[in-house]
């Protein structure tokens, strides 16, 4: 049964759809398929930005993770890049032993962005078309290939896309204005990208 979220006074309350299993069937198939491509993927060199990003994570000199820097944002070097997916990457590394791992971790922060795609399409345009939303960004190569690569956009559009669902639920509270804010502000640090914001 859908939710009815009270008015704040400047206009009428809206409803809130319901989350469909069928949403939670493709976020697991998208989970599924993230891990997987993270478990077959051929053994491949770094690219472009991975340099950058485990550099900054585990790199031998300036790496966060190395003893000198251990992990504090005082000792490290790292001036001019968003410094939340270098500490993402180290911390995950640092838990879970392996750069292997931490791609599993990706996975499932790749998987996440699907629901969060699939309740804005489903606001936005209906049921059906959230589904449909669900079902390609569960699928959509490039958002499964960053899953298994060092690329801060998995973190970043997983942390992005739920701005939209909250900015709906906005009342002039100043309570809810600093959550959204908040939010933004650990977006802006996540990517080059999000740093523009």
């Amino acid at each position: 049964m859908a939710r009815s979220t009270e008015s704040d006074g400047s206009g009428p309350a809206h409803r809130e759809p319901p989350t469909t299993p069928g949403l939670w069937a493709w976020t697991l198939a998208a989970l599924v398929a993230r891990v997987a491509f993270v478990l077959l993927e051929p053994t491949n060199r770094l690219a472009g930005d991975e340099f950058t990003w485990t550099g900054w994570a585990w790199g031998a000199r300036e790496g966060l993770l190395d003893p000198r820097v251990a992990l504090s944002p005082f000792r490290s070097e790292m001036l001019f890049y968003p410094p939340l997916y270098p500490y993402f990457l180290a911390v995950a590394r640092l838990v879970l032993g392996s750069a292997e791992a931490v791609k599993v971790v990706q996975a499932v922060f790749g998987a996440l962005l699907v629901p969060a795609i699939g309740r804005i399409a489903t606001v936005a345009a209906g049921r059906r078309a959230g589904l449909a939303a669900a079902a390609l960004a569960a699928f959509y190569p490039e958002l499964i290939w960053y899953s298994a690569h060092f690329w801060s956009e998995t973190l970043f559009l997983t942390l992005a896309a739920p701005v939209y669902l909250l900015a709906r639920r906005i009342h002039p509270r100043a309570g809810t204005l600093t959550a959204l804010a908040s939010l933004m502000a650990v977006i802006a640090l996540s990517s080059l990208a999000g740093s523009s914001l």
